[in-house]
């Protein structure tokens, strides 16, 4: 929710959003979790904050997207440092 508050402040009226991209699949994004995590904010700023989130997908499928072999890719930092 963080990075969402964090993004629409930046943007302003500007487009912007987030993806959510992780090693493995996690719980899609919900009213309730917007509801409980914003307490802060009314219902019209937790709709910005919701058009702003654009979904989630994994490292793995995202490299497939983009024709990278995600088994090339270096699991650490360490492995790209020499």
């Amino acid at each position: 929710m963080r990075n969402l508050e964090v993004v629409a402040e930046l943007a302003g009226e500007r487009a912007g959003g987030v993806l959510l991209i992780t090693e493995e699949p996690v719980a899609e994004l919900t009213q309730q979790a917007i509801r409980v995590s914003t307490p802060h904010l009314d219902e019209s700023a937790r709709e910005m904050l919701r058009s702003r989130y654009l979904g989630q997908t994994t490292w793995k499928a995202a490299g497939g997207a983009l024709a990278v072999d995600f088994a090339t890719l270096p699991r650490t930092l360490a492995d790209v440092v020499e």
